[in-house]
């Protein structure tokens, strides 16, 4: 696919893509993987910037709830999550 637009816009445009995605941790050791698992993203993102192979840079926003089976609203935790995920990408665009 052809543009015509100016390569900035083409760039801002892509900056303002998204991809949603969750995870479930089960198992005894959650708040460990969930922390192992934010580093390496971090760590993959940080790789990724540091290489200059993109024009716009990477930047991973991640929220995380806790859901007890006794609650019985998986959405609830959902909702957290997102919140908590949105809140880390206010921090970051007030950072940058």
């Amino acid at each position: 696919m052809h543009s015509t637009a100016p390569k900035q816009d083409l760039f801002k445009a892509l900056r303002y893509k998204y991809c949603f995605s969750f995870a479930v941790l089960d198992g005894e050791n959650q708040m460990n993987d969930y922390e192992n698992g934010i580093k390496k993203f971090t760590e993959e993102q940080d790789k990724f910037n540091a290489s200059g192979s993109s024009p716009v840079s990477l930047m991973i926003a991640f929220g995380m709830a806790e859901y007890d089976l006794s609650d019985g609203d998986p959405e609830k935790a959902e909702q957290i999550a997102d919140s908590r995920m949105y809140e880390k990408k206010k921090q970051m665009k007030a950072e940058n």
